[in-house]
Order: structure tokens, then C-alpha cells, then sequence
């Protein structure tokens, strides 16, 4: 995995104190790194759907799904 040389939106996050993934959700970079969170996460944590999912959550399982057809 690469993640992207994207400085703007990074000095952008550090500038308003907010993660990139929270302020942009939207740019392919805030994706690679939710999937990242989430190929890191604990296999049993992958296969269980929390009570009330986040849209990240909504959105890392919908690319994840994807992948696996």
C-alpha cells in the first residue's frame, strides 16, 4: 500500500486541529487509511458489525465487500 504525497490536506488537518479522515472523508487518501485501521484491526473485530456502525465504518465495509468479489 502507498499512501499519497498530499500535503495540503495534511497541513490542512494539522492546521484545523482535525484528522484528515474527519475534514475530508471523501479523499482517496482518508480511504487508504481507514483500510489500513481496518486490515490492522483484529480478525474477529473484521467479521462483526458494531451495534450502530459509523459511516466510516459503512464505508471501509463497503470497499472491503467489494474487494472480496
Amino acid at each position: 500500500m502507498t499512501i499519497p504525497y498530499t500535503p495540503d490536506l495534511f497541513v490542512e488537518a494539522i492546521n484545523l486541529g482535525r484528522p484528515v479522515l474527519f475534514g475530508k472523508p471523501e479523499e482517496p487518501v482518508s480511504g487508504l487509511l481507514e483500510d489500513l485501521a481496518f486490515y490492522l484491526s483484529k480478525e474477529a473485530d473484521k467479521k462483526s458489525k458494531p451495534e450502530n456502525p459509523s459511516p466510516a465504518w459503512k464505508r471501509v465495509y463497503q470497499r472491503y465487500s467489494k474487494k472480496r468479489k
